[in-house]
């Protein structure tokens, strides 16, 4: 039995896309491991749904953003690799370590906008 369920697929996917769309996949997975991490920790809450809706945290998040099967998949490629006991993953340098419960949006050395994820809050 997988430690998350449908709804928590979709409320994930609905975060991704008002947290990292136009992101690439590995920052978008990122982003779900955060709330992984965040149930993990224990602080924020004791379920996905608890955490991923806790009062202004995920600011991206909304039950009206739409699902698309990209995001979808990203969402359940990253809760599989947790099913699997799997940690979160190191993304340098947008992630230094899997140890992130933080995001913040800024553009990096390329221009574009990334998520940088951190242990403490910056």
């Amino acid at each position: 039995e997988p430690p998350y369920t449908e709804q928590d697929i979709t409320m994930l996917a609905q975060m991704v896309w008002g947290e990292a769309r136009g992101c690439a996949k590995a920052e978008q997975a990122l982003c779900v491991w955060t709330v992984i991490n965040r149930l993990e920790d224990g602080r924020f809450g004791k379920t996905l749904q608890e955490v991923l809706t806790k009062p202004y945290q995920f600011a991206g998040y909304s039950p009206h953003n739409p699902v698309t099967d990209e995001i979808r998949a990203t969402v359940e490629d990253a809760l599989a690799a947790w099913a699997r006991g799997e940690t979160a993953p190191s993304l340098p340098p947008y992630a230094e370590t899997g140890e992130y419960l933080y995001f913040t949006g800024s553009r990096g050395d390329d221009g574009q906008l990334h998520n940088f994820f951190k242990e403490v809050w910056p």
